[in-house]
């Protein structure tokens, strides 16, 4: 690839990359919250099963925003996804750990990438500047 001798052109191809690359982190970002909210809703919502005594009547969701009763048959044995579209049985305590253990480390993992956003932001600000700063400056006799 050749070099860009235009200092200008490079700082433009430069800021280019870093918004792209933000652009992407924020996406990131906002998969890990959504998935974090999910996590939550599915450990709050077995913590009151586990309230709930065999054969309680519950609203399951179906999608589209409907619902079927049903009769809860054993509430302290769940399947629960584990991921890649595979479930396993697991017991109630095990159950409400794992999904702590999921959303602490899916927290982790959203810090680590906003980080990297306000690296990548800094960069961004430095190039703009950069650019500002060369675009005031006009060749003599032109």
């Amino acid at each position: 690839m050749a070099k860009l001798a235009d200092p200008v052109t490079r700082l433009l191809v430069e800021v280019q990359y870093l918004e792209n690359l933000a652009q992407s982190l924020q996406q990131r970002i906002s998969y890990v919250e959504a998935a974090v909210a999910e996590l939550q809703v599915a450990m709050s919502t077995v913590r009151n099963l586990g309230n709930e005594a065999t054969g309680a009547e519950v609203l399951v969701p179906i999608g589209g925003g409907s619902y079927v009763r049903a009769k809860v048959a054993d509430v302290e044995k769940l399947i629960v996804g584990i991921g890649a579209d595979v479930a396993v049985e697991k017991n109630f305590k095990e159950s409400v750990e794992g999904y702590q253990a999921r959303i602490e480390e899916l927290r982790k993992v959203g810090v680590s990438l906003g980080q990297e956003l306000e690296r990548v932001a800094v960069s961004i600000g430095k190039a703009r500047q950069e650019l500002q700063r060369l675009s005031k400056k006009t060749p003599e006799g032109t």
